[in-house]
């Protein structure tokens, strides 16, 4: 073979080894410390030691200070234990090290076939682009998971099992597709999400098979909004397939073992908890504002009138909808849900309040003209507390309405259905 053919095996060769030393060197840190802020948020830090066997609680002679410090000392232990479990370097190495070797195969494969120095007397041609079709996917699942900080060991067993599909995609090409489209069949095969494969395996076997009809996971993840087929794919990889799964799985496990944003998370949760209810009626309460089972929920308190207008879309009466809220509201899962997604919610609105203010602090002293050196206004007199109260009031900004939290949620020490505060400080805390 030419130089040119060495040259690209061995680039080839060094693509899995190169990213992926790189992610450890330069990611790998960012992602801990990451994940250590998120979950060393308060509200957060609580359930997480909670759901990993600590307790969070505070003894009476424990002082807040001695709490917060036991508190913090338990995380660092935990965190480092379950971060060890899913990052550990002896993982990253053994999957890499497959990936790596399965991709200089396969690029060896394609290029000495290319030039004229096949190492397979005639191969099929579907093979040779279904492996093609691997490499692309390889590449771009690295490129990827590295730019969003979230290549785990998953991911590099995920490529290596790729290839071994390939070969599988290519040598049935002509069984699935018809003449003339199997090469490109195994090519767009092998760069789907392994799901959207077996669909399509699927379709075809039902179109030979008549009596047999192929079976989806019901209720299906696809039919939550915002789930595109990648992030089904990932959601696969964790071992989440159903809106059930997805509903009652642990938000902190999710988010330790996959870099979604913690926000959306929560949504998807949200989403896929009210669905496992009312099913595809879902799509026809979003134009009343229900979007999950947050925004139901929080009609617990609400006068009657907003449980008619939902028993009218679900078309049931309306003490089954009363049930239906009454369940949502007292769930434990919904709680720790609901609870994440206030913390997230203080933390935007602490930010836009900082900002506001900073801006109207920078356009009063923009504004205002500066006095004469020596003059009566010069010299500005001690501010009263009436003054300051009155200024409070002028420069405090309102924060925008939200759908998760203009309704009403008992508050942390509260007793179920009994409101207490406004409705915002309500909605961000789980009743008690």
């Amino acid at each position: 073979m030419p130089t040119f053919a060495w040259i690209l095996i061995v680039s080839g060769a060094l693509i899995v080894p190169i990213i992926a030393s790189a992610y450890l060197v330069l990611r790998i840190r960012g992602r801990r410390i990451q994940l250590k802020n998120l979950f060393s948020l308060e509200g957060i830090l609580d359930r997480y030691l909670a759901a990993r066997g600590r307790n969070p609680g505070r003894s009476p002679k424990e002082t807040r200070e001695q709490h917060r410090r036991r508190l913090q000392d338990d995380f660092a232990l935990v965190f480092s234990r379950e971060f060890e479990r899913e990052y550990s370097l002896t993982s990253y190495w053994v999957s890499i090290l497959m990936a790596s070797l399965m991709t200089a195969g396969a690029i060896t494969f394609l290029v000495a076939h290319a030039f004229g120095a096949p190492l397979f007397p005639k191969p099929p041609l579907p093979v040779l682009y279904a492996l093609l079709g691997a490499v692309f996917w390889s590449v771009w699942v690295m490129v990827r998971g590295y730019a969003r900080s979230d290549l785990t060991p998953s991911t590099f067993y995920g490529m290596a099992f790729r290839y071994v599909l390939a070969l599988a995609y290519g040598l049935l090409a002509k069984e699935v597709f018809s003449e003339g489209l199997g090469a490109l069949g195994a090519f767009v095969a092998t760069t789907l999400p392994f799901s959207e494969a077996v669909k399509i395996l699927r379709s075809k076997l039902a179109t030979q098979l008549k009596s047999w009809t192929p079976v989806e996971g019901y209720p299906k993840l696809s039919e939550i909004q915002g789930l595109d087929s990648s992030t089904i794919e990932r959601f696969d990889e964790v071992g989440i397939h159903t809106t059930q799964e997805l509903a009652h799985s642990d938000p902190l496990d999710l988010l330790l073992r996959a870099n979604f944003s913690p926000k959306i998370l929560i949504d998807w949760m949200d989403q896929a908890f009210l669905y496992n209810y009312v099913g595809d009626k879902l799509t026809e309460l979003r134009p009343c504002g229900i979007r999950g089972a947050i925004e139901l929920a929080s009609l617990q308190d609400e006068p009657k009138e907003a449980r008619q207008s939902i028993a009218k879309v679900l078309g049931v009466a309306d003490r089954d909808v009363s049930n239906l809220i009454q369940n949502l509201y007292l769930d434990n899962q919904l709680r720790l849900i609901w609870e994440m997604w206030g913390v997230f919610e203080e933390r935007t609105e602490e930010g836009v309040n900082d900002e506001a203010h900073e801006r109207s602090d920078d356009i009063g002293k923009a504004a205002a003209p500066a006095a004469p050196q020596g003059s009566p206004v010069a010299e500005e007199a001690p501010a009263t507390g009436a003054d300051e109260e009155a200024a409070t009031a002028t420069t405090t900004t309102p924060t925008a309405p939200n759908h998760r939290t203009d309704h009403a949620f008992g508050g942390a020490h509260t007793k179920p259905r009994r409101k207490r505060g406004t409705r915002a400080d309500r909605a961000r805390h789980p009743p008690g």
